[in-house]
């Protein structure tokens, strides 16, 4: 019998914002709107990655989800600056109507292909039924990826703790990226099932967290924003400590030793 093997997805979220107001008040041009926005997102984001296949997961109203299975070390280090350039040019597609805007959530899961022979799983892909083609994806890590995407706002990319993790454990001096750079611990927020209920350290991206900017109100609807603009936020170096006092090392360590395996194979590739 062939082995089953895990593998790092990533899934990523595009969200418009604003949406229901943009139909009532546009009813005539918000299904170019939208149609604009499934085209820009695809074409775009897929056009970043070289060796890892980016696919349309779910189109859900005013929200398009993807997956990756990564395969190379390089478009998983640059993977958040595709997410952020994508959502720039989106946003750019945006920009005549002032009412609508795009955010992104993006999460890790270490899947593995269901076999009724398999005893435990953290996440599953599971044909859909029209294909073995055709997937969805269920499990904690799932489930975790949509608990976050509540926490982001317009123009902002949030991504989940194990991939935070993952990059974070993963740099070195040699590959000239610094991933601490660019993340924040914006917040902590009990997820409904996830971490045992404790906080969850809410994470975001910004390539320019000296010079972030927010609408002059924002901060009167968002705790997050507020506490960017008082500075009451944290470096992911915490980490560490956080995932030992949960016990989960074991389970998040899981990511580096499939990113070990994928070391080998690019070296056999450029061999």
């Amino acid at each position: 019998m062939v082995k089953k093997e895990k593998l790092l997805y990533i899934f990523i979220s595009f969200d418009l914002v604003n949406s229901t107001a943009l139909k009532y008040k546009n009813p005539k041009g918000w299904p170019k709107i939208f149609h604009d926005f499934y085209l820009i997102s695809a074409e775009y984001f897929s056009s970043c990655f070289v060796h890892s296949e980016v696919k349309v997961w779910k189109r859900l109203g005013d929200e398009i989800l993807f997956y990756v299975a990564i395969k190379d070390k390089t478009e998983l280090y640059k993977l958040l600056e595709y997410v952020d350039n994508t959502l720039s040019t989106i946003q750019e597609s945006l920009s005549e109507d002032k009412s609508i805007y795009a955010k992104s959530s993006v999460w890790a899961a270490d899947i593995m292909e269901y076999d009724e022979n398999i005893q435990e799983y953290n996440s599953v892909s599971l044909p859909t039924g029209c294909s073995r083609e055709t997937l969805d994806f269920i499990g904690s890590d799932i489930d975790t990826g949509f608990r976050i995407s509540k926490y982001v706002t317009k123009n902002r990319i949030i991504i989940c703790a194990k991939l935070a993790y993952t990059l974070y454990k993963m740099q070195c001096p040699k590959d000239c990226i610094n991933i601490s750079k660019y993340l924040r611990i914006v917040s902590y927020e009990r997820l409904k099932g996830v971490w045992n209920n404790r906080a969850y350290p809410i994470i975001w991206y910004s390539k320019d967290w000296e010079n972030i900017e927010f609408d002059y109100d924002e901060h009167l609807d968002s705790t997050i924003i507020l506490n960017i603009k008082q500075n009451h936020i944290n470096g992911i170096e915490g980490l560490d400590k956080m995932i030992a006092d949960l016990g989960e090392k074991k389970e998040y360590d899981e990511l580096l030793s499939i990113c070990t395996t994928m070391d080998k194979i690019a070296l056999e590739r450029s061999v």
